[in-house]
């Protein structure tokens, strides 16, 4: 599980990061920007147009945090980050999203190489 302290909660704070550089893919969309503290902070946000359940939102949440926790050793420290999650995730197994995240994190540059090749 994410640690809160890995947590973006403040909406401040999401609506800057919204506006800084993302990167996308048909999973994701991940806007990062530097931060002044010397750990990571994640965000995840899924829209109601994506699933209308409560239920099915909160289970995209936990797969990402748990991926993002376990990878959390591996990335490069200082930096926000947020998730928005795209249609299309509904669709993928646990390892397809997993795959797509560790790439999109490795393009951004903050994901180590050795991590990304030993994924599958």
């Amino acid at each position: 599980m994410l640690s809160k302290k890995y947590r973006i909660v403040q909406e401040r704070d999401i609506m800057a990061l919204l506006r800084s550089r993302s990167i996308t893919s048909p999973l994701f969309r991940i806007h990062t920007k530097p931060n002044q503290l010397f750990e990571n902070r994640f965000g995840f946000l899924i829209s109601k147009k994506i699933s209308s359940k409560t239920t099915q939102r909160n289970r995209m949440k936990r797969q990402l945090r748990n991926i993002i926790a376990r990878l959390i050793p591996q990335i490069r420290a200082g930096i926000d980050c947020i998730v928005v999650v795209r249609r299309p995730f509904l669709t993928k197994s646990y390892q397809e999203i997993e795959g797509e995240i560790q790439d999109l994190l490795f393009k951004i540059g903050l994901l180590q190489k050795e991590i990304r090749s030993t994924r599958r």
